[in-house]
């Protein structure tokens, strides 16, 4: 199982990684056709930012997994031994619960927008807003792992 989870987040950091990269490369010739060639790309912008959208959360998994996720740490900073680890499930708990109702009405978002299609692509927005649900999944995979394990990292804390 540990095995599984590993490689799930390998390819979620490899798509990251790629979806950046090409983010870059789009918003690079989109510069480089503005001000260099004086004509602009006019899907490059709309692209860049449908990108920005799921680097940002499927990133937030990584970032989860990690325990790099900011936060607010004065009572857990104040409190020791078993009521920081009882208020450390609690916050996990609260934040399972948060992502199931964003990863729910992610669906039901993607499911009324599957047949607008965006202003320049033309892609269907559902497949942008899919970024929501896939996302918060991703995250809840990542809050399951350590909550059922005891761990403290994944609440903010980093290992």
């Amino acid at each position: 199982m540990e095995r599984i989870y590993k490689r799930f987040m390998q390819c979620i950091g490899m798509a990251c990684a790629i979806m950046f990269f090409v983010m870059f490369a789009v918003s690079f010739l989109q510069v480089f056709f503005r001000y260099i060639m004086n004509d602009s790309l006019i899907w490059s912008e709309e692209l860049a930012r449908y990108l920005f959208v799921w680097i940002s959360f499927l990133g937030g998994a990584v970032v989860m997994e990690r325990g790099s996720h900011i936060r607010i740490d004065i009572l857990e900073s104040c409190i020791r031994g078993m009521p920081k680890k009882a208020i450390l499930r609690v916050a996990k708990a609260l934040s399972l619960a948060f992502l199931a109702a964003l990863a729910t009405s992610g669906f039901m978002i993607v499911g009324l927008t599957m047949d607008q299609p965006s202003a320049v692509m033309q892609i269907p927005m559902g497949l942008v807003y899919l970024a929501i649900p896939i996302g918060s999944l991703a995250m809840m995979i990542v809050l399951a792992k350590n909550f059922f394990r005891g761990e403290t990292a994944g609440a903010g804390e980093v290992r």
